[in-house]
């Protein structure tokens, strides 16, 4: 069999490759979902309820313009779930697995496309698939058999076995597509809000995904000694944990007397613990968003957009990236040249991206918020910003107005549901051409900053 990419290789860069794959898996989805077969009776489909609904399960979303359970037929919930595979694992990985399964050898640019859809190491990108493909079936299988536990007294054995697996594919990939609608339409995990089981198994399915596969390795690697972790997976870890906890905490500070009202202090711990984990990453709703408070709104909109790690489902700015700009900050009001965590410098690369990263998303959010308003201007300025962080972090947690906006709104969040999966950083690189080495170096002169 000749090599996938051997004869476009030459041709595009690749990030266009990566780029072009989400967006071919979002239009084969788009095709699939239009079909007849793909909602259920006397349920009208149109094009671009298709098209948003495909790119923000490719995309890891959970961002929805038709309720997922009361709209879309068994065979289009089947075709969402698999796209929300898909688009979790990433369109490389899949293609790498399929390789492997029918042992084919990597070529060098499919181990490079490899690279830049998952941030492995070249010559690990064998080992690490195999690590990604076992591990990711490993946590889904746990948490489907978990699920089942609520699920199959409550739905019976049949629906409660596809609801258990729907949702462990939906929350370890960090997407927020549900199947809740059963209770009533966009409804989310919030009937479930006493179900001890639900929130804990969809909590430590959301953090595992959201933590990234390099994590999962170099714990592996290292017998969970943690001592021994890279730089990287410690920040990661502690990161994550540490906005899990601040985050559970302000959230009841804030919600206590609003969308917490009524819960018992068991609800309260559930709720607040869930909401942390599953608001950065997967967006599944375990409080009311519209009895949200705007303390509540904007704490939410902060977690959204720092969002998960590098290598995992998850969006958002990425832990490390946060982290590295709180480090660069610190190093500059103390006047120090270089920016050190863990006793370990980190590379002015690293601190350039994460600038350039976090430049990048605000703008990307400012002039998405700018054409909301300009075509939704029924809904205030803090719900359009929730909506398009959500979108362009790939969380999934709406206000409604994914439903209702025109459809020059809901093209704008697909095209940021879009940006935020392939990457900001990566999105540039597409339209940026081939590095011309300059054979001179241009004489310095200083600015005025601040």
């Amino acid at each position: 069999m000749k090599p996938v990419f051997s004869k476009i290789k030459s041709k595009f860069t690749n990030y266009q490759i990566v780029a072009f794959m989400f967006f071919f898996a979002i239009l084969i989805g788009t095709a699939i979902l239009s079909l007849p077969i793909s909602v259920k009776e006397g349920q009208t489909n149109s094009f671009i309820d298709s098209f948003f609904t495909a790119t923000s399960a490719v995309c890891v979303t959970g961002l929805v313009t038709v309720d997922t359970f009361t709209h879309w037929s068994t065979f289009g919930q089947v075709v969402i779930m698999l796209l929300v595979q898909i688009g979790g694992l990433g369109v490389m990985t899949i293609m790498t697995i399929f390789s492997l399964f029918i042992k084919r050898q990597l070529t060098l640019q499919e181990r490079s496309l490899f690279i830049h859809s998952n941030g492995s190491d070249v010559g690990s990108a064998k080992t690490v698939v195999k690590f990604v493909a076992i591990g990711t079936l490993s946590f889904e299988l746990f948490g489907a058999l978990m699920l089942m536990i609520s699920f199959i007294p409550r739905f019976g054995a049949g629906d409660g076995i596809y609801y258990a697996v729907f949702h462990s594919i939906a929350a370890f990939c960090n997407a927020g597509f549900d199947l809740t609608g059963i209770y009533g339409e966009f409804t989310s995990f919030i009937t479930f809000r006493s179900d001890v089981v639900v929130h804990l198994t969809l909590s430590f399915l959301t953090f595992m995904g959201g933590i990234g596969f390099l994590v999962w390795a170099d714990a592996v690697k290292h017998k969970f000694n943690f001592k021994k972790f890279s730089l990287h997976s410690k920040i990661v870890l502690i990161a994550s944990i540490l906005l899990v906890g601040v985050t559970a905490l302000l959230y009841f500070v804030f919600e206590n007397n609003y969308a917490l009202k009524g819960y018992t202090s068991g609800e309260q711990f559930l709720a607040c613990l869930s909401q942390a984990v599953s608001l950065r990453t997967a967006g599944f709703a375990m409080i009311d968003p519209a009895k949200m408070s705007e303390g509540g709104k904007l704490l939410s909109i902060i977690m959204m957009v720092i969002g998960g790690s590098p290598g995992s489902t998850a969006g958002g700015i990425k832990t490390t990236t946060l982290v590295v700009l709180i480090f660069s900050i610190i190093a500059n009001v103390r006047r120090k040249k270089d920016i050190t965590v863990g006793n370990r410098r980190i590379d002015s690369a690293n601190v350039h991206q994460a600038y350039g990263l976090l430049s990048m998303y605000l703008a990307l959010a400012i002039i998405g918020c700018g054409i909301i308003c300009i075509v939704a201007p029924e809904y205030s300025l803090a719900d359009v910003v929730f909506e398009v962080v959500s979108a362009l972090s790939t969380v999934g947690y709406s206000v409604g107005l994914s439903v209702h906006v025109a459809v020059v709104g809901k093209v704008v969040l697909i095209l940021l549901m879009y940006i935020g999966r392939v990457g900001m950083l990566s999105f540039a690189m597409i339209f940026a051409g081939k590095n011309k080495v300059v054979p001179l170096e241009r004489p310095t002169e200083k600015i005025i900053i601040g």
